[in-house]
């Protein structure tokens, strides 16, 4: 990407959404079922996750090869980012869950924020989604559209509004972190790796 269109991208979709992971923008309301992202442009929020993910498709690093978008909406999201409007709220739906781990010593909500893994796909007989981890959340994309059961879902990042509930979600029941760390674990144990 030139370096006029990462600095787009950066004053645009970025930073804000940056500030807004952070608790920098609006009012962040944790509670049992989840976290409340309040006073905040989710259209905006929305446009800066599909930044990331656009970014992801068009790499050829080989940790976002997973991250790949059909072409036509590939370019359609790169005009509607370069143009500062909003990608249309039926195509490419974003869901935000917040990680939680309420074993005894488990890990911590800045653990999570701190966990880096690939993107990885969960295939559905009508669409993908897309998933990373992003600031302690998983955020998943859904390609090319959220599956009719989840139209109505708490946790759809709207593309207009000034609310995002993200519910939590607990460790063990994400598949692809768990294993991921069950792996880790099994590499620590054998001293192939250490943790640092």
């Amino acid at each position: 990407m030139c370096s006029g269109c990462e600095t787009l991208m950066n004053d645009e979709w970025d930073r804000y959404g940056i500030a807004v992971f952070k608790g920098r923008i609006g009012t962040v309301r944790s509670t049992p079922a989840g976290v409340t992202l309040s006073g905040i442009d989710s259209g905006r929020l929305r446009m800066f996750v599909l930044a990331v993910l656009w970014r992801m498709s068009t790499s050829l690093h080989a940790a976002y090869l997973n991250a790949q978008l059909p072409v036509v909406i590939k370019e359609e999201l790169r005009r509607t980012l370069l143009t500062k409007k909003r990608f249309s709220g039926s195509f490419l739906q974003v869901t935000l869950q917040r990680l939680h781990d309420s074993t005894a010593e488990g890990f911590s909500r800045e653990s999570f924020r701190d966990v880096a893994m690939a993107p990885f796909v969960r295939s559905g007989s009508d669409c993908n989604a897309i998933g990373f981890l992003m600031f302690g959340f998983l955020v998943r994309i859904f390609v090319p559209s959220v599956p009719f059961r989840l139209r109505r879902s708490s946790h759809l990042v709207a593309s207009a509004g000034y609310l995002v509930f993200a519910p939590r979600l607990e460790f063990v029941d994400f598949p692809e972190l768990f294993d991921l760390g069950v792996r880790s674990l099994y590499k620590i144990d054998a001293g192939l790796s250490e943790v640092v």
